[in-house]
């Protein structure tokens, strides 16, 4: 008995790659699947800061990845909200927060705090996953939130920017426009600023409803509004311009035409505005005077920059690497089909990467390339450009 089985376990070995020994073929490990190759990001000097997965449950798939201060968070399609670390990838928590009726909208956060709205309820979580907040909404919000932690600033189809209050105590207000409001709010320490499809920017203070001035601009305005670093509201319109508010006052410190209306969000990274438009693809404005500075037709959108590079999502869905001075193509990753990513104006160059089964990654520049200069020293390539052909998507 004992011969046949030994005989038999040779037929198969050999059936199976020539092997007349009974010595086990050496075990191999699967790549592991993530989405972007590691050996291309290293042959370009990057490489995965972190990686961790969302815990989904069966049958559901990661839709959204969002970085809203310290966290990462991902919606999947069974309305389960994932809290990461964005700068470590420890996971803290997981919530459903809504049925398969309702929406789900981009979240907020606040210091250690995330604020969830839905179609009728705002949550409040902690880095612990604590619910400590609950509160009803009154109306369905059409557009992307803000929260100073005290007021829940919420756009509404009707005309109405609704300041929902998160305290006891405090009490809720809102401001109604001409026509509905679709795009995001953005806010400061003092001033909530936000716009309508009649094409009016408003900013009021954020306690109380007192608007301290209003701009009526050429078209409907529709994106959501942004800041600059130094304090500069950028407002897309559909009448072709971007207008940039100083907030203070209200006066237009510069008006950049497009030639096109204007329906994306703009990201202000530093001294620079990067604005994505149909026909132009992204346009590199300066944040100070307005001036283009360089633009590409193949950009699509926004994923992150640190001081000397910005990465981009170009039509074909890849990763594009260009110099922030002048626009030059640096060089351009395949990420698999699917991949989902969360914009990182911070300028700290960290790019957030996710599969829909919740694989997430975050790539960063290799550590070498981080080497403080000293005086007189010049600044290294900030990317290897490589003749090779850019390595084929993972199947």
């Amino acid at each position: 008995m004992g011969a046949i089985l030994w005989a038999g376990l040779v037929t198969a070995s050999s059936g199976q790659g020539g092997r007349t020994d009974s010595t086990p073929a050496p075990a191999t490990t699967p790549p592991e699947i993530l989405p972007v190759a590691a050996a291309a990001l290293a042959d370009q000097g990057l490489e995965v800061a972190w990686k961790t997965e969302m815990l989904l449950e069966p049958k559901t798939t990661l839709t959204n990845l969002w970085l809203r201060g310290k966290f990462l968070i991902g919606l999947a399609d069974d309305q389960r909200v994932f809290c990461v670390n964005a700068a470590t990838g420890v996971r803290l928590w997981s919530h459903q927060v809504a049925d398969q009726n309702a929406k789900v909208w981009p979240p907020c956060a606040v210091g250690d705090n995330v604020y969830v709205a839905t179609t009728t309820k705002v949550f409040g979580y902690d880095i612990d996953g604590r619910n400590f907040a609950t509160v009803d909404l009154e109306f369905s919000p059409s557009g992307r939130p803000v929260t100073n932690g005290v007021h829940f600033f919420v756009p509404d189809a009707k005309g109405w920017l609704e300041a929902v209050s998160l305290l006891p105590k405090v009490v809720s207000w809102g401001r109604w426009t001409e026509n509905s409001v679709t795009s995001g709010p953005v806010m400061d320490s003092t001033t909530i600023y936000f716009a309508g499809q009649d094409g009016i920017v408003y900013a009021s203070t954020t306690h109380v409803r007192r608007v301290l001035w209003q701009h009526q601009c050429e078209g409907p305005i529709v994106a959501d509004l942004a800041l600059t670093k130094k304090g500069l509201v950028l407002v897309a319109s559909r009448d072709y311009a971007l207008y940039a508010f100083a907030g203070a006052g209200g006066r237009v410190e510069w008006r950049y035409e497009a030639g096109e209306p204007l329906k994306r969000t703009p990201y202000a990274v530093g001294g620079q505005v990067f604005l994505f438009s149909k026909e132009a693809g992204l346009t590199a404005i300066d944040a100070s005077s307005g001036h283009k500075q360089w633009s590409i037709a193949d950009g699509q959108d926004f994923l992150s920059a640190d001081p000397a590079t910005a990465y981009f999502l170009n039509k074909a869905r890849a990763l594009v690497a260009v110099n922030r001075v002048d626009g030059k193509v640096l060089f351009s990753l395949p990420l698999l089909k699917g991949t989902l990513y969360a914009p990182n104006d911070t300028e700290n160059g960290l790019i957030y990467l996710a599969l829909p089964g919740g694989k997430t990654v975050a790539v960063a520049k290799q550590k070498e390339q981080e080497k403080t200069l000293q005086p007189g020293e010049s600044q290294p390539p900030v990317a290897r450009e490589s003749n090779k052909p850019a390595p084929a998507p993972p199947e």
